[in-house]
């Protein structure tokens, strides 16, 4: 199951007061700066191509075309972060990192991507208080 986490910004993220009001959002903020500023964290169409990669619960074309459908509904950056390398080689990541961009307007389809996923992926709702990503967690 994919569970998301909405966030309330980025190390040098933009600071909302809608964000910043939200209490889950503040909580979540320091796990994607530490997820942000993990060394093996990658984009995740570049950490895809790599080789054996994949996520927990999701195979490579899966991975692929959710992260490629997050830059289609207009996403700034999609990364993976917390990745696993098991003993055959194979690269197995744990998270989605989702960007998004500042303007409520090229957020709304981000958002609306999300909730024609959301069910699919036994997902919570995801409402825009101004946050910088969202987190999408593979495992």
């Amino acid at each position: 199951m994919i569970v998301v986490c909405v966030v309330a910004g980025l190390a040098a993220g933009c600071k909302k007061k809608g964000a910043a009001a939200d209490p889950e959002a503040r909580e979540d903020l320091e796990a994607c700066r530490e997820a942000l500023a993990d060394p093996e964290t990658a984009e995740a169409l570049e950490w895809l191509a790599r080789g054996d990669t994949m996520g927990f619960e999701l195979g490579k074309p899966e991975m692929r075309e959710l992260a490629q459908s997050f830059y289609d509904a207009g996403a700034d950056r999609v990364h993976v972060a917390y990745s696993e390398l098991e003993d055959d080689g194979l690269q197995i990541g744990a998270l989605l990192i989702v960007e998004l961009p500042r303007s409520a307007r090229a957020r709304g389809p981000v958002f609306a991507r999300f909730e024609e996923i959301r069910e699919d992926f036994e997902l919570d709702r995801a409402r825009d208080v101004g946050q910088s990503c969202l987190l999408v967690g593979l495992d």
